[in-house]
C-alpha cells in the first residue's frame, strides 16, 4: 500500500513548491516526517487494511475497473457484491455490514495514503452512502453472535477445572483470574511484563503501556484488590513464585512437556486457554471467547450494582456505549416488571 515519487530535485536543495504546486522537503525532513506518519497506526491496522486493500485491488483487475483512484459507483459495486455473496475467506457467506464498514475503510486508508481523494468524498459519493445505507439495513442481523461472558459463577466454574500446581496450571489459573478481573483484552493480557507489575498488601496495581484504545501509548494503571472470590492476585504470585519470572513477559508459552519457553503466549493461545476451562467446567466451548473474560468484568460489575464510571474505568473502553449495553442488559432483568411473579 505505497505510491512510488520520483523525486527530481537535486541534493540538498532548497525546498521549493512542485509543478503541481505541492510543498515538497528535503531527504532528510521527509524521511522523519515518514517515520512518524508511519507509526500512527498501529501495526495489525495496517496489516488488516493491506489485506483487504490487495482484496479489493484483485477484484477491479477481475472486474475491469481502476482501483486507485476508485470511483464511487465501482466502490458500491464491490461492497455490494461482497454483501450478496461473500469472498473466498468467509466461503460464500455474505458479509455482515460491519466487516464491509473495515473493507471501505481499508480503501479510503489506501487512497488518502497515495494522496488521492477517497471515493466517499469524490463527486457521486451519495450513491455509495445510499448503497452503504442498505447493505447495513439489509444485513443488519449477520452480526456475529455475541460470546458469553465469563462472569464470577463461570470463572469460579473455569477455575476449579485446572487442578494440580505444576507450572501449565498455575499460569492458566492466573492468566484466566487477570484476565477477568483486570478486564483485559487478549493483546493486552499476553503483553503483561513483569516490571509492569506492582503488588503490595492492596492488591495489584498494573501498568498497560499501550492497548486497542491507546495508540498513542500514553499507558493506563488498573488496580486489581486481593479478594477471596477470583483471588487473581493469589494465582498470580503463586504463578510467578513457581515460574521463577523476575523479567519480561509474565504469560509464557510452555511446550507440550511443560516446560517454561522463553517468548510470550499468543492472543490465540489465550483462546484455547479459555476454551479449554470452560470445557472442563461443564459448559459449551463454542460460546466463549477470549474476550469472554473481559466481557465476565463487565457482566458480573453491572450484575453488582456497581457505576457505570467504575466500570469503564477498569476496562478503558472510549465509548461509554459499551459499558452502557452490559448495564442495560442486567436491568432488562432487575428491573423487570414481572420479577416478582413470573
Amino acid at each position: 500500500m505505497s505510491a512510488d515519487h520520483d523525486d527530481v530535485s537535486p541534493p540538498n536543495s532548497t525546498p521549493e513548491a512542485d509543478k503541481a504546486g505541492a510543498f515538497k522537503l528535503d531527504g532528510v525532513d521527509q524521511d522523519r516526517v515518514d517515520r512518524y506518519v508511519a507509526k500512527a497506526n498501529a501495526d495489525a491496522t495496517i496489516l488488516a487494511y493491506e489485506s483487504s486493500w490487495n482484496l479489493f485491488v484483485e477484484w477491479c483487475r477481475q472486474n475491469g475497473y481502476p482501483s486507485l483512484p476508485a470511483a464511487p459507483k465501482a466502490v458500491a459495486a464491490y461492497l455490494t457484491d461482497l454483501a450478496d455473496n461473500g469472498s473466498q475467506a468467509s466461503g460464500g457467506k455474505p458479509l455482515a455490514a460491519s466487516t464491509l464498514k473495515k473493507k471501505l475503510s481499508a480503501i479510503v486508508f489506501a487512497h488518502k495514503l497515495a494522496d488521492l481523494l477517497p471515493p466517499t468524498r469524490q463527486e457521486g459519493a451519495i450513491e455509495l452512502e445510499r448503497a452503504i445505507a442498505g447493505i447495513r439495513r439489509a444485513r443488519a442481523g449477520l452480526g456475529k453472535a455475541r460470546k458469553r461472558a465469563a462472569a464470577a459463577d463461570v470463572l469460579g466454574g473455569m477455575l476449579e477445572a485446572i487442578p494440580g500446581g505444576d507450572l501449565r496450571a498455575c499460569r492458566d489459573r492466573a492468566l484466566l483470574a487477570l484476565g477477568m478481573a483486570a478486564a483485559l483484552r487478549r493483546s493486552e493480557l499476553v503483553a503483561v511484563r513483569y516490571e509492569d507489575l506492582r503488588i503490595d498488601r492492596r492488591g495489584l496495581l498494573l501498568t498497560i503501556p499501550k492497548s486497542k484504545t491507546d495508540q498513542e501509548g500514553d499507558g493506563h494503571q488498573v488496580a486489581v484488590p486481593r479478594s477471596a472470590e477470583t483471588d487473581a492476585v493469589g494465582h498470580l504470585e503463586r504463578w510467578l513464585q513457581v515460574s521463577k519470572i523476575t523479567s519480561g513477559p509474565v504469560f509464557l508459552k510452555l511446550t507440550p512437556q511443560g516446560k517454561l519457553g522463553r517468548k510470550a503466549m499468543s492472543a490465540q493461545g489465550v483462546a484455547l486457554v479459555v476454551k479449554a476451562a470452560v470445557a472442563g467446567a461443564g459448559f459449551d466451548p463454542a460460546g466463549f471467547a477470549a474476550h469472554s473474560l473481559r466481557s465476565g468484568f463487565l457482566t458480573e460489575a453491572a450484575r453488582r450494582g456497581e457505576s457505570p464510571f467504575a466500570m469503564q474505568r477498569q476496562s478503558r473502553h472510549k465509548s461509554f456505549d459499551m459499558v452502557s449495553e452490559y448495564v442495560r442488559e442486567d436491568e432488562l432483568f432487575e428491573g423487570n416488571a414481572g420479577k416478582s411473579f413470573v
